[in-house]
């Protein structure tokens, strides 16, 4: 960042912002689990803000780098009834935020192959993928050739880090800290969608650490999981390889994290 001014630099320190945004998933399945949260990491110069003045408001959020609509995708069901936060009604520029992770010891002799640790809510829409995901692996380890540390409400730990696949599906939101927590336990992350990774920032290579499964069926979900399982060895060899080379990233006591945002909001504001 050798061109940009001190006084740049300084007006980016003073507008930085930490805090936790309401568009959190709400549901706690661990006894010992972390309530997930995210860290939002938003400023704006008065620059920025003029550039962004100059749009016109019913195009704002379709702004392909300065603003996020992913973001909003995130807690989507909930827009009609609240409308814009507040957060979006101001210009200025956003960058999606990392949930928080916490680790489980890594087992170098994984000895099971699924698990997904979260709350199951049956009578709601939103979770019926995980619900589904639940009952599906369950009547599969009777006739299937695979193993589940753990599907449901229960201690996340050690039933992630026993486990070589971890699935990550929406609940309240697409988002939650649970594709963080997989991460960082050394197992492979099981998407449902693509929006769960869209709504994450976008300088680390998601589809290079995870893999996503079918959930519109049972037969559609059973293939999914036939085919990872099938998978060459250094294929998921070289998934665990990017997981390592990126842990750094996914850590937010690391401070590569932070050096990410602030080289993307310089890039962002043109600053260099």
């Amino acid at each position: 960042m050798s061109n940009v001014s001190s006084s740049s630099v300084i007006r980016m320190a003073a507008s930085l912002r930490l805090e936790t945004p309401w568009h959190h998933d709400e549901d706690s399945a661990s006894s010992n689990e972390t309530t997930d949260q995210q860290i939002t990491v938003s400023f704006s110069t008065p620059a920025a803000e003029e550039r962004l003045k100059a749009v016109d408001s019913s195009s704002l959020f379709q702004l392909p780098f300065y603003i996020y609509d992913n973001e909003l995708d995130c807690f989507e069901h909930r827009i009609p009834a609240i409308g814009k936060p507040k957060q979006y009604q101001t210009p200025r520029v956003h960058i999606p935020s990392f949930y928080i992770g916490r680790p489980c010891p890594h087992h170098s002799n994984k000895t099971k192959d699924f698990a997904m640790i979260a709350t199951l809510k049956p009578n709601s829409k939103l979770f019926q993928d995980r619900s589904h995901i639940c009952d599906w692996l369950h009547k599969g380890q009777k006739h299937q050739n695979y193993t589940v540390a753990l599907c449901g409400r229960g201690n996340q730990c050690p039933a992630l880090g026993q486990a070589r696949f971890g699935f990550h599906a929406r609940g309240d939101t697409w988002g939650s800290n649970r594709l963080i927590d997989t991460l960082l336990s050394g197992a492979i992350p099981l998407i449902t969608s693509p929006k769960q990774i869209q709504i994450l920032p976008d300088f680390v290579p998601w589809e290079e650490v995870t893999y996503q499964v079918d959930v519109s069926s049972a037969a559609a979900f059973d293939a999914s999981l036939q085919s990872i399982l099938q998978k060459p060895e250094q294929e998921l060899e070289e998934k665990l390889t990017n997981i390592s080379k990126h842990l750094d990233i996914f850590n937010h006591k690391k401070g590569r994290q932070f050096d990410l945002y602030m080289h993307r909001f310089a890039q962002l504001l043109e600053l260099y």
